[in-house]
């Protein structure tokens, strides 16, 4: 009963303020011009940036001057992705640099981190926005359920992976007297894209893999993977807080702030694809990309002063992250169940890539091909 009374609130939510004119209604201010919001100097990752809601936050900020990382699984799209993005740079002379990999594969973002940690260069903000709902169950190869490998584990490992890069940006004096061109300190911070699917849902541990029933639910697996989410923000945020102390954070620097957010039913191929009914029966009601990318945006503009570390934001606001008695709360003990999880799992498919990797090379072997 409880999951029922949770989707029956969800759309009859979602209805009324997720869709454009939701946004419209919201009669939210435009955000600052780039010149008022200059990033000049900032490099920033985007993953899932060749399309929808990513491409629209790597436009603007190259159009503010960052130096934008996108993270692309695909290299011809991302090289159309990377020729886009140039033409938006404007008169900030943002940049962006292409950097393809499979967020489905942990060797392939632990490759990633491995690069971008050995560049030397700082990072001030990370935009996990990349994720899949995939229909049928499929796997990963390392063996992992595809969904939540993609939205639950690589989040995980890419935050974690870059959590000291981030921490050493944040402490950094040349970033505290630089500050991306502003004059003033730009505060490091990750922005979680999630959903505002994860509303019907708990927060799962027990079964990450959705390996308990016989019909795999995909939508349900998303809505799981998008609560994970918003629990990770959360607790990373809960860290940062307990490290720094509380008037460290109200001063808003020195330390890394974590986010999560909603973006609103958007009209992208990512729902097209995912949610071929949805959308056609949507058609004309959904956001644009740009209208999803607003609060990202916002959350990556505003002085890091007043924004709420941990808070999971929908149309530039912090909100609710449960129903009122939709049994959805969780206490801190079962995320930390969770991440022990988490890095269990990711460190064995750290022996299981090289696993994949040994008998790669031993099938190109001279021995191997003598045999």
């Amino acid at each position: 009963m409880a999951s029922l009374f949770r989707s029956l609130a969800f759309a009859q939510h979602g209805y009324r303020y997720f869709l454009a004119d939701g946004f419209e209604r919201a009669k939210l201010a435009p955000l600052p011009e780039t010149s008022s919001t200059s990033l000049r100097g900032c490099e920033c990752i985007v993953t899932g940036a060749s399309r929808g809601i990513g491409f629209e936050v790597a436009r603007s900020l190259v159009a503010r001057g960052a130096s934008v990382h996108v993270v692309c699984r695909d290299a011809e799209r991302g090289a159309t992705t990377l020729a886009a993005l140039q033409e938006a740079r404007g008169t900030e002379g943002g940049e962006a640099h292409l950097h393809v990999a499979d967020l489905s594969s942990l060797a392939q973002i632990r490759g990633f981190v491995e690069r971008y940690t050995s560049s030397g260069k700082p990072l001030h903000a990370l935009v996990c926005n990349a994720g899949v709902m995939r229909h049928r169950r499929a796997h990963t190869s390392e063996g992992y359920e595809y969904n939540f490998a993609v939205n639950t584990l690589g989040t995980h490992v890419l935050m974690t992976g870059l959590r000291p890069v981030l921490g050493r940006t944040a402490r950094e004096e040349t970033n505290r007297e630089t500050s991306c061109g502003r004059g003033a300190y730009y505060t490091p911070r990750v922005i979680v894209v999630s959903s505002g699917g994860m509303l019907t849902e708990a927060l799962e541990v027990k079964d990450l893999e959705f390996k308990k029933v016989k019909n795999f639910d995909a939508v349900k697996q998303y809505a799981r993977g998008k609560r994970h989410q918003v629990a990770l923000a959360e607790h990373w945020a809960g860290v940062e807080s307990a490290n720094a102390g509380a008037n460290v954070i109200k001063s808003g620097k020195g330390y890394v702030g974590y986010y999560s957010m909603h973006p609103g039913w958007v009209d992208t191929p990512g729902v097209a694809d995912a949610l071929p009914k949805f959308h056609q029966s949507m058609r004309g009601k959904l956001r644009t990309p740009a209208q999803g990318a607003d609060t990202i945006m916002y959350l990556l503009t505003e002085d890091a002063k007043k924004l709420r570390p941990g808070a999971f934001y929908f149309d530039r606001e912090p909100r609710a992250k449960h129903f009122s008695f939709g049994f959805t709360r969780y206490e801190p003990k079962h995320v930390q169940t969770l991440l022990q999880k988490l890095n269990s799992i990711a460190a064995e498919g750290s022996v299981r890539s090289e696993n994949q990797l040994r008998a790669q090379s031993g099938k190109l072997s001279p021995s191997s091909r003598n045999a």
